[in-house]
């Protein structure tokens, strides 16, 4: 009799495991089927954004194209010049979406190449017959969109400047160097030349474009904007916070 109970429990014992089994195993493939969706989701929501950089990038060379013809038929060399300033700023942001669209995170980029890519950019345009020469020490620096436009495009104003303005000789150099703080997660940027100092110069010409941009771009880094009088030229020094990012949102 006690036999029997035993081996009517042990039944029900078995059956309840083969249940837990049976409802693992359901379990099981369901999240498999759930992470393999979540997959797809995220490499479509991938395909969908590199598209946006890419279109984007596409755009802004047709608008740097449009203006180079432009100015192709511009005399006036004080215009030319604005033309040719305007062409190098759209090209600062096209060529950050170029790096989001190529890069594999899609989140952030490597600050070295892009900083590198467009200082080469601005000294074929505006030293042709110079040679300075160029040194950038971002390392291990990455940014998210937010933060490598803005900033970008306030390195593009200075070394514009400086390639412009900044050597009377054939021979020079300029740096650019952004160390970020461990301790506070702060960023600073050290930028500028070993040129003809320029600082009280570009600090009087308070209504131009170029230091109307710096200002509104420090603003949106929430950083402090400082002349650097320790080295020879025109240096700056800009200590600054990265953009909080913001997530794009799809529909489902």
């Amino acid at each position: 009799m006690e036999f029997e109970k035993m081996k009517r429990k042990l039944l029900i014992a078995e059956k309840k495991i083969r249940n837990l089994e049976d409802l693992l195993e359901s379990n099981t493939r369901d999240l498999f089927i759930f992470n393999q969706e979540l997959i797809s989701k995220n490499k479509q929501n991938d395909i969908l954004l590199k598209e946006v950089h890419h279109r984007v990038k596409n755009n802004l060379q047709i608008i740097t194209g449009l203006l180079s013809l432009q100015s192709c038929s511009i005399e006036d060399i004080k215009l030319k010049s604005i033309f040719r300033d305007s062409h190098m700023r759209i090209n600062s942001i096209a060529l950050a979406h170029e790096m989001f669209y190529q890069t594999e995170s899609l989140s952030k980029i490597n600050y070295q190449n892009y900083i590198h890519d467009l200082a080469c950019t601005l000294s074929s345009t505006f030293n042709q017959n110079k040679e300075i020469s160029i040194k950038v020490d971002c390392s291990g620096i990455f940014f998210n969109i937010e933060t490598a436009v803005p900033l970008g495009l306030l390195i593009n104003e200075i070394l514009t400047n400086s390639f412009k303005y900044g050597f009377n000789s054939k021979n020079g150099e300029v740096s650019i160097k952004i160390k970020k703080h461990l301790d506070t997660n702060d960023f600073t940027l050290k930028i500028g030349d070993n040129g003809i100092d320029l600082t009280e110069e570009n600090a009087s010409k308070k209504n131009s474009l170029g230091l109307k941009l710096i200002k509104k771009l420090s603003k949106q880094l929430s950083a402090k904007f400082l002349t650097d009088k320790n080295k020879k030229g025109t240096n700056y020094v800009l200590k600054f916070k990265e953009i909080q990012s913001k997530v794009l949102k799809l529909n489902n």
